[in-house]
């Protein structure tokens, strides 16, 4: 259990060990949507900004090494999402990650990744987009494009990663996976990336732009 009240020596111990197992580690975050008016030390998603940027900037000060670290970017709503950006912008960072409930809605994702690509977030230096909590081929199918068109337009360097933990749940309990569902709207699909893709063609100017309607993602 972690003492709320005193992080110090918790967030020290799991800096180090990644600074032992890894060049690039993931930040310490308090997601937005754990937020609980009526329970927990976090009831608003201010309490949960306030302590992640605390063990961001713990671990940025206290790193040894040439380690570096993806930040995670979280909210409930688009607005939130670009606030908290805001508040950590200012750090050193290799990349950018989510969670939900910004990736499993792309009316909520493509909004906050078209401000954030507009303010320069995913040109050089940046290499690492990551989204928690995501496995299913639906989702590969979005993030594949999303990197893609980051690619074409922006940085040609940048790397999309997903993950899920459901493999772990269901070894811990015992299941299994019986049948696959692979619905997809692929028209409403279409129209969001659509403006995504013209959103992007002017972030880079030093980068020459090309029609992204040829990827092979949507043909």
């Amino acid at each position: 259990d972690i003492d709320w009240d005193n992080t110090d020596d918790t967030l020290l111990n799991i800096l180090r060990w990644k600074e032992l197992i890894t060049s690039v580690g993931m930040l310490v975050d308090v997601p937005a949507r754990l937020a609980r008016k009526d329970q927990g030390r976090f009831k608003t998603f201010g309490d949960c900004l306030e302590q992640s940027i605390y063990n961001y900037e713990f671990a940025h000060k206290h790193k040894k090494g040439n380690i570096g670290f993806v930040t995670p970017i979280h909210g409930t709503t688009v607005e939130e999402t670009i606030e908290w950006f805001e508040a950590v912008k200012h750090l050193p960072s290799e990349g950018f990650a989510f969670g939900a409930p910004l990736t499993a809605d792309l009316k909520m994702l493509l909004p906050v990744l078209r401000y954030m690509a507009k303010k320069g977030a995913f040109l050089d230096p940046c290499k690492y987009i990551h989204f928690f909590g995501r496995g299913t081929p639906a989702a590969g199918y979005v993030f594949s494009f999303i990197q893609r068109t980051l690619r074409k337009f922006l940085n040609p360097n940048i790397r999309v990663m997903y993950d899920a933990s459901s493999p772990f749940y269901m070894t811990k309990y015992g299941s299994m996976y019986q049948e696959r569902d692979y619905e997809f709207d692929d028209e409403e699909f279409k129209k969001d990336v659509d403006h995504f893709v013209k959103s992007c063609e002017g972030d880079n100017p030093d980068k020459p732009h090309r029609d992204a309607g040829s990827s092979p993602v949507l043909s």
